[in-house]
């Protein structure tokens, strides 16, 4: 029967090994195979036979069967079918990740496969039941999904302390993710208020500034990719910016009125003071010429009214030039129809007959009522003495009727004088008063003789008949004259008295008239009278030799000036010395005086002769003066449109004191030459007015311009969401900007003190953040150094702040001798870190201290290269928990200084 059961029994469990290997063929089912590896001894044909098993449901029985050499084999076979040449496969589902795991005993290839794993709720089952801390860390360190990390930190609370504390990590960054992008949203949702309010409330003061902090806002958002976000935003700054577009086309729209009103404004300006020259020199001018320039000015004038109305002040001034033009011109054309009758006038308002003077004074009249000149304006020559010549033929025709009226009463008083002195029978007054009578009458008009002459007829007839008779009835009176006469020349009287006794006694006698017979009584008289006169020859000779020395004085003060006019070097004279002389000598030519009749207009002559000739060197002097004068004049009119300004004020300031450097000229002509050197320098300060107006609105501009910027750093300051870095960038931008502007003293100081604290504030953001940033470097060393305390792994994903090394890290965990006193390092870090040790420290701490002087601190050690040693060191020490906490207290101090 054992023959038979040779024979019969099935090659799969055959002795021979490669029976069985080639009875493999013959296995169709699963449950054979299974069955075949369970009791196959030979490995390389059992791991034939589980190189057939495709089911993992299979492969995960045969896991679980007793046999440990075919647990092992399944496990290996399993792991290389999923490995590719013996490393991960790529792209492969997380099962296939987590099936290695399991079956490797590789920590390296497990961590890399849990690496891969990207189903977080295996990772969850990993992290939350794996054996290895290492492989629950890596599980772990892939799980981001906030249900499942609070569901592994509750499983690992007090089991796992570097899972709990990631996973506790993660939910405050997931906590504070969400708070910021709750912040984000709010701060969103803030700015849109803001540009809606902005596009509410229209264009103000503060409205460019805010939009520019806006718009800055939105292209920050825009670069974090949050475009999506962002309609709302964007659509209230579009609006923004359409309202900004207007605002600025409507300044644009103002600036070219402004404009086109401060140019037709400058245009009438000049209109104006055109005018106002041309009516300077109007009495030069033809009534061609004037009337061209009129109608210019006018044209000129309609079209600056077109670009921009005038101011009533302007209109007022053109209306009242355009009036003065217009008479001006009146004239003038009056002049040019007129001018050969005018001549032909001139000529009859000469005549001393009243008629002729009546028809001159008529015609005269009418021409200027037809003429009228502006008053404040000169006028020309030929109005000039038509007024003087009107005015003189006024008074003329006023005299000549006063003295025709007054003849004629004098005529008629006259006559009746004589008619009185004829019936007294006195022919010697009425013969005087006869020729009276007839030179009056001869005064008068011939119209207004008429009436007198029948009256003058009778009157003659009457003297005639009283002169006959009369004869006889005057030689006593004579006789008397004669026997006062005599009785002067025999009496005792001042020279003077007795002249004026003997011309009263003359006087008497010539009164008397001619008698015919009275021959004798007119010797005796005379005989009287020079004898009489006698004793005042002498008297009247010295007053002629007086008469003579005045005469000879004002001869000599000529010759004086003569000499003087000769002998004076008129190139380089002192006029104002020359005309003291020249008063002085007329006052002393008025004292040498009396002199006789003849001798005093011969001397008067020849002295006005003499001023003459010195007077017409200070007329020379005066026309030099005034063409200096004149040419500053003109030298300040050009100023008035110099381009550069400064350079015209020097050279108006230069022409005031060259003004006053100029010798002596005319009060009259002066006064004009001042009148219009003053408008041409009040014109060119206008412009310099004007500019410090313009200067001052320009930094005005700046001004804002400035204080725009500091609000926008003050906003950005303000926004606690903005990144150090990105406000410090900022900030930077807006200072460079600020640099560049030209701002008054007063405001710099003001507006750069605000950017300087904004400024600090800054970099106190950015220490903090860099303190921040290397107590974030010193974490991972930290953490290494807390896990080592508690005996437990860390997470190596950490990094390390520089110059550490993980391997030290690795070797102080397997560390089980101490060379360092934990107590002493505590201390050395605390003296780096310039904080207090503990009291019962102090002893030890100062011993260091002096230790440290001695070898000369840190031996040219940096700080943070201490700070490196003192780690180093402590990785050799024991320490408990307590001094952990003062050593790492002293570290992040030390790490911020």
């Amino acid at each position: 029967m054992a023959l038979f059961k040779k024979f019969f029994k099935p090659k799969s469990q055959h002795e021979n090994p490669e029976v069985r290997r080639k009875a493999l063929d013959t296995l169709q089912s699963a449950e054979q195979l299974i069955t075949f590896i369970r009791k196959e001894p030979e490995a390389s044909v059992r791991d034939a036979a589980l190189a057939r098993i495709q089911s993992e449901d299979d492969l995960e029985s045969l896991l679980r069967d007793s046999n440990n050499d075919l647990r092992e084999a399944t496990r290996q076979h399993w792991l290389n079918r999923l490995l590719n040449n013996g490393g991960l496969p790529s792209n492969a589902d997380s099962k296939v990740y987590v099936r290695i795991a399991a079956l490797t005993d590789n920590q390296e290839l497990r961590v890399e496969a849990i690496g891969r794993i990207s189903d977080e709720q295996q990772r969850l089952q990993l992290a939350s039941e794996h054996s290895v801390a290492r492989v629950r860390m890596a599980a772990a360190e892939g799980i981001h999904n906030p249900k499942l990390l609070q569901a592994l930190l509750d499983v690992a609370q007090g089991k796992d302390k570097a899972v709990y504390r990631l996973c506790k990590e993660r939910l405050a960054a997931v906590k504070e993710q969400q708070e910021r992008e709750a912040a984000e949203r709010e701060k969103l949702a803030h700015l849109t208020s803001q540009a809606e309010q902005l596009v509410r409330l229209g264009y103000g003061p503060d409205f460019f500034g805010r939009l520019q902090v806006l718009h800055q806002r939105l292209n920050e958002l825009r670069a974090k990719g949050e475009e999506a976000s962002l309609t709302s935003f964007a659509t209230a700054l579009e609006q923004a910016d359409e309202i900004l577009r207007a605002h600025e086309a409507e300044e644009q729209r103002r600036a070219e009125q402004a404009e086109n009103a401060r140019q037709a404004e400058a245009d009438r300006a000049g209109i104006i003071a055109r005018m106002t020259s041309q009516l300077e020199v109007a009495a030069e001018q033809l009534s061609g010429t004037w009337n061209a320039a009129c109608q210019g000015e006018l044209q000129a004038w309609e079209h600056s009214e077109k670009q921009s109305p005038a101011n009533a002040e302007q209109r007022k001034a053109y209306q009242a030039l355009a009036q003065q033009s217009a008479a001006v011109a009146d004239c003038l054309n009056f002049y040019n129809e007129q001018q050969d009758a005018i001549t032909a006038w001139f000529a009859k308002a000469t005549s001393k007959e009243l008629s002729e003077t009546l028809d001159a004074a008529r015609i005269g009249k009418q021409w200027l009522q037809r003429c009228q000149w502006p008053s404040n304006l000169v006028a020309p020559e030929w109005l000039t003495q038509l007024q003087a010549q009107c005015a003189q033929l006024g008074d003329k025709k006023d005299d000549l009727l006063d003295q025709q009226k007054q003849v004629a009463d004098q005529v008629r008083k006259q006559m009746d004088q004589l008619e009185a002195v004829l019936d007294e029978g006195q022919a010697n007054d009425a013969g005087r008063l006869m020729k009276s009578i007839q030179k009056s009458l001869n005064a008068l008009d011939h119209k207004q003789q008429q009436p007198h002459q029948n009256r003058l007829r009778l009157l003659t007839a009457r003297l005639n008949e009283l002169r006959d008779w009369q004869g006889f009835a005057i030689n006593p009176k004579k006789e008397q004259l004669c026997a006062s006469m005599e009785s002067i020349a025999d009496g005792d009287m001042e020279p003077q008295a007795r002249a004026d006794a003997i011309q009263l006694l003359q006087q008497e006698w010539k009164s008397l008239g001619n008698s015919g017979n009275d021959r004798e009584l007119w010797a005796r008289f005379q005989a009287a009278a020079d004898r009489a006169f006698e004793p005042c020859k002498a008297y009247f000779s010295e007053l002629a030799e007086q008469r003579g020395r005045n005469v000879a004085a004002r001869n000599d003060l000529t010759q004086q000036l003569l000499a003087y006019e000769q002998a004076m070097n008129w190139e380089t004279a002192d006029w104002k010395a020359v005309q003291q002389t020249l008063n002085a000598a007329r006052d002393a030519f008025r004292q040498y005086s009396p002199v006789d009749r003849a001798s005093h207009k011969d001397t008067q002559t020849a002295f006005q002769s003499a001023c003459d000739a010195i007077y017409a060197h200070i007329k020379e002097e005066y026309g030099r003066n005034l063409a200096l004068k004149e040419a500053i004049v003109s030298k300040a009119e050009s100023m008035v449109s110099h381009e550069d300004l400064d350079e015209a004020i020097e050279q108006v300031k230069q022409l005031q004191q060259d003004w006053k450097a100029i010798g002596m000229t005319p009060k009259g002509a002066d006064q004009k030459l001042w009148q219009q050197l003053r408008q041409h320098a009040d014109a060119v300060f206008a412009r310099l007015n004007e500019q410090r107006d313009a200067r001052k609105a320009a930094l005005n501009t700046v001004v804002s311009e400035a204080e725009a910027m500091v609000a926008e750093a003050q906003a950005i300051v303000a926004d606690e969401s903005v990144e150090a870095q990105s406000l410090a960038n900022s900030l930077r931008d807006i200072n460079a900007r600020f640099r560049s502007l030209e701002l008054p003293r007063s405001a710099h100081q003001r507006l750069s003190k605000a950017l300087d604290e904004m400024q600090s504030a800054v970099q106190s953001r950015q220490q903090q953040a860099s303190n921040e940033q290397i107590l974030a470097a010193w974490n991972g060393v930290i953490q290494r150094l807390e896990a080592l305390q508690a005996e437990q792994d860390w997470d190596a994903s950490l990094p390390l702040a520089n110059g550490f090394d993980e391997a030290n890290f690795r070797a102080a965990q397997a560390r089980t001798e101490f060379t360092e006193d934990a107590g002493a390092l505590c201390v050395a870090m605390e003296i780096l870190a310039n904080i207090d040790s503990p009291e019962q420290d102090r002893s030890l701490r100062m011993n260091m201290q002096v230790q440290r002087l001695a070898e000369g601190l840190g031996k040219g050690l940096s700080a943070e290269q201490e700070r490196a040693q003192l780690i180093e060191r402590w990785l050799n020490s024991k320490a408990t928990a307590e001094q952990l906490n003062r050593f790492i207290t002293a570290l992040n101090k030390a790490a911020t200084l």
